[in-house]
């Protein structure tokens, strides 16, 4: 008979795995999705002092206290770190300058 975890035990495994190999899987999951490492990431953090490249607002203030990876959808090069108001508020507007133009001339008006 082979031993199947429950889902409990599961959850239990997945928890220490992740406290334990956090600073792995970050990198790992960096490198797949953006092509940058863990160190990069955080050479971007401090060349940004821990602030959103467009509102400025420090990691601290930001929801779970992580800045966003921004990357160009097309070239899929890394741009800066974002908070998620405005690297939401980009993907919205579709990276598009045009739409983001409107956007001003409308709150102008």
């Amino acid at each position: 008979m082979v031993w199947k975890p429950t889902k409990e035990q599961m959850r239990g495994y997945n928890k220490k795995y992740w406290r334990e190999n956090a600073d792995t899987e970050k990198n790992r999951k960096l490198k797949k999705l953006y092509g940058i490492t863990l160190d990069e990431f955080n050479a971007m953090r401090a060349a940004q002092s821990g602030c959103c490249a467009i509102c400025g607002m420090h990691e601290k203030e930001v929801p779970r206290g992580i800045l966003q990876v921004d990357h160009c959808h097309k070239s899929g090069g890394v741009r800066h770190l974002l908070c998620a108001c405005c690297n939401g508020g980009l993907g919205n507007f579709k990276d598009s300058p045009a739409l983001l133009r409107a956007a001003v001339a409308y709150l102008a008006l």
